[in-house]
């Protein structure tokens, strides 16, 4: 599943999908096509006796027609895979897979959610925000787990739209507590909107829940500096990019830099 960088790095949406692909069952590859003959004629008709200089005569429409030019779109497991983006297919392309099988009716609820959360991640990466949160709003229509709402959370981040988020993330720490980017996601809004407090208590439900989790460890050394606690928050950084040296540039879509 591919996740576009609009909120924030890589690593966290690696996370994000981490999750869902470990907790959502995989979407049942709809049946391959038959592979039966084609019926498209192979000879024309004789012209009519007795007219010479008519032109050949021209079979009907309906029999000219090649019943795989006319016969439904019928998915293959490589058509599947492409939709999932799962050898790595660009986002247009998994767009374009995925609206196809899902005109065809044949993916069956509760697997609908998957193909349209995927569908959602596509239009993400591109970001076109509007049609992936409609996608979204129908997967959980569908079906609510923690991975669907921890997307559309990101979603409404990406939309500045803090209200709607905390509550997706709030649906997400319910469900699945021991989730940290649910809380990382979480105290980046808080901070975001300068309530330092809550961003440090998510910050650090987060690194204890994943102690190597550096951007979190990260994010508390800026809050905690925020707060007027240089030493502790002076370590948290150096720690953190000691983990990694560029998490610098993890937070810097966040607005959160020292």
């Amino acid at each position: 599943m591919r996740y576009s960088l609009v909120v924030g790095a890589s690593a966290l949406f690696a996370l994000s999908a981490a999750a869902a692909n470990g907790a959502s069952p995989a979407p049942p590859a709809p049946s391959a096509p038959s592979g039966g003959a084609s019926t498209v004629p192979t000879a024309r008709p004789a012209a009519p006796s007795g007219a010479s200089t008519a032109p050949t005569a021209r079979p009907a429409a309906s029999s000219a027609v090649s019943t795989a030019s006319t016969a439904p779109f019928k998915p293959t497991v490589n058509d599947v895979r492409v939709c999932l983006g799962i050898d790595g297919s660009p986002p247009e392309d998994q767009i374009a897979m995925c609206t196809k099988i899902l005109a065809t009716g044949k993916v069956k609820p509760p697997f609908t959610a998957d193909y349209l959360a995927t569908r959602a991640a596509a239009y993400f990466a591109l970001n076109r925000l509007e049609p992936a949160l409609a996608d979204m709003n129908k997967a959980l229509g569908v079906r609510q787990t923690p991975e669907l709402y921890f997307e559309r959370a990101l979603l409404h981040i990406a939309r500045r739209n803090a209200q709607p988020a905390k509550q997706d993330l709030a649906q997400v720490i319910k469900l699945k507590p021991e989730f940290a980017p649910a809380y990382f996601m979480r105290g980046i809004v808080a901070y975001q909107a300068g309530d330092h407090a809550a961003a440090l208590s998510d910050f650090n439900a987060a690194v204890t829940r994943t102690p190597t989790y550096y951007q979190a460890l990260f994010a508390r050394g800026l809050t905690k500096r925020k707060m007027g606690d240089e030493a502790s928050g002076a370590k948290d950084i150096a720690d953190a990019r000691g983990m990694r040296p560029d998490v610098d540039d993890d937070l810097k879509p966040f607005g959160m830099t020292p």
